[in-house]
């Protein structure tokens, strides 16, 4: 997918459409039961270049992966989402879910961990899209993106 849209010759990608494409092909390869675990997108009608949509699939990618290898232990059920919005000039990345949380000692953590936010707000991407980055836990997981434009309180931040 991500090749594609590389070799495309597009100049606006439809955001909806491709996280939805991006998060079912995830799906199949990841997660065996539909009914236990859940990847559902929630985006409104936006496009954008086929270069920033390669980087934020990307970040989508790596989020996604990083929730369903440590959200959901031992078979846990539940919900994962993946969110996308813009208003005005800017726009907010989401993926959230509702799985085990994140360990908030370091006896819990495995070596080398650190958040996915942390490794993406210093990746390539982050960096191409000057992305400003929060994460919020520990019960659950939430890891938001939003272009630097957009004001804080314009996305209750």
């Amino acid at each position: 997918l991500q090749q594609q849209l590389v070799a495309s010759s597009a100049s606006e990608v439809d955001l909806r459409g491709y996280f939805t494409e991006l998060c079912d092909s995830i799906a199949a390869s990841m997660i065996p039961d539909r009914a236990q675990l859940s990847l559902t997108v929630e985006a409104d009608k936006s496009n954008a270049s086929a270069d920033v949509s390669v980087s934020l699939g990307l970040i989508v990618t790596e989020l996604v992966i990083n929730a369903l290898k440590h959200a959901f232990p031992d078979g846990r059920s539940g919900h994962i989402v993946v969110s996308y919005e813009t208003a005005g000039l800017g726009w907010k990345l989401s993926v959230r879910d509702d799985g085990a949380g994140m360990p908030t000692s370091p006896d819990h953590r495995p070596v080398g961990w650190a958040p996915a936010s942390c490794r993406l707000s210093r990746g390539t991407w982050a960096r191409r899209l000057r992305l400003r980055t929060t994460i919020q836990g520990p019960s659950s997981a939430s890891f938001t993106a939003r272009e630097p434009d957009a004001s804080p309180a314009q996305w209750g931040l």
